[in-house]
């Protein structure tokens, strides 16, 4: 997908569009977290914000992304962050939790219940090519991983895709989004 297909100077972000974030956990390889806004009328999807960072605590990363910068957003997330944290023995999602992120209550999944990452990437593609998923200019991070993305023998290469799976995880759970 060439880039004039999806990349977009920002837009003012009408307060009626839900909105939702989406978290990949990280420590050696990056923690990611992006914001989706819907606009549901014409059924278009907006990334339109993006962090990441390695070797940081969710404490730090909640300074970033927390209520005070990002705003009272909900926050999807994958099912490994009902794996404990191994210094403090807490699941990851509580770890964020704390620190004030509104978590949506169940790990990302489809409508269906399914986890499929196939569903997701096929999902975001499409919504590509129809022009129903856009990226502002100010996502490099994003736009980095997207022209990395690739497949070796079929299968998706699962390396310098995090800020990417945070977008599949939010966009899994769009229907939890609000304004």
């Amino acid at each position: 997908v060439a880039d004039s297909q999806i990349v977009i100077n920002p837009i003012q972000i009408p307060d009626h569009w839900p909105r939702l974030g989406g978290l990949d956990f990280g420590w050696d390889h990056p923690f990611a977290a992006v914001e989706l806004a819907h606009d549901t009328d014409n059924d278009i999807i907006y990334l339109i914000r993006e962090y990441r960072a390695s070797k940081k605590t969710p404490a730090e990363h909640c300074l970033v992304i927390g209520p005070k910068r990002w705003g009272r957003i909900r926050w999807a997330w994958p099912h490994d962050g009902m794996g404990h944290e191994r210094g403090s023995g807490d699941q990851m999602i509580k770890l964020f939790k704390d620190e004030g992120l509104m978590t949506l209550p169940v790990h990302a999944t489809w409508p269906d219940g399914s986890l499929s990452i196939e569903a997701g990437v096929s999902d975001m593609l499409t919504r590509m090519h129809q022009g129903r998923w856009k990226v502002f200019n100010t996502c490099q991070h994003w736009l980095e991983e997207f022209r990395l993305y690739h497949r070796e023998d079929g299968l998706i290469v699962k390396e310098m895709d995090d800020l990417i799976s945070a977008s599949r995880y939010a966009r899994m759970m769009i229907r939890f989004a609000r304004p």
